[in-house]
């Protein structure tokens, strides 16, 4: 039977396990490595702090006591616009293991995070960017659509 919850304590080093494999499906960091393992330490340090933070919700799915799947969400403040909300939610680090794909995985932790974006008042658009894999998947829970992102990264 499959399960969501947010993450715990106990969940933290799946969680981050997860979003290695994120990063690895997406030729970000190469499975095995000493980049890969310094990317899961630091992102369970990163989450570890954040547990029980209002602004950011971590969720993990579990099937007959195994994590097979993850997501994320940040709500985050933004000037008032043409609508009354003043908060906007981003989905990240979506993730299912590959001989966990079909089941319904990603909808029902997406489902989660909807949740918690609901249940944090004033959210207005929830917005993610989707692989092709997970495209098909975000349409059929109603995301539309909308231009492409640009990006800059700034010098540290």
């Amino acid at each position: 039977m499959l399960s969501v919850r947010r993450v715990g304590p106990g969940d933290v080093v799946a969680w981050a396990r997860l979003r290695a494999g994120l990063m690895a499906s997406e030729e970000l960091v190469s499975p095995g490595t000493d980049a890969a393992a310094e990317l899961e330490a630091s992102v369970v340090a990163w989450l570890r702090a954040r547990l029980d933070s209002p602004s950011f919700g971590a969720f993990v799915a579990e099937e007959d006591g195994r994590v097979v799947g993850s997501g994320g969400i940040s709500i985050y403040d933004v000037p008032p616009g043409p609508g009354p909300a003043t908060r906007e939610a981003y989905v990240m680090s979506m993730f299912t293991e590959p001989d966990a794909r079909g089941r319904g995985v990603a909808r029902t932790v997406l489902a989660a995070l909807l949740d918690f974006a609901r249940q944090a008042g004033g959210v207005g658009r929830v917005w993610l960017r989707a692989s092709a894999m997970g495209r098909p998947a975000y349409l059929r829970a109603g995301f539309e659509p909308r231009d492409s992102y640009l990006q800059l990264w700034l010098d540290e």
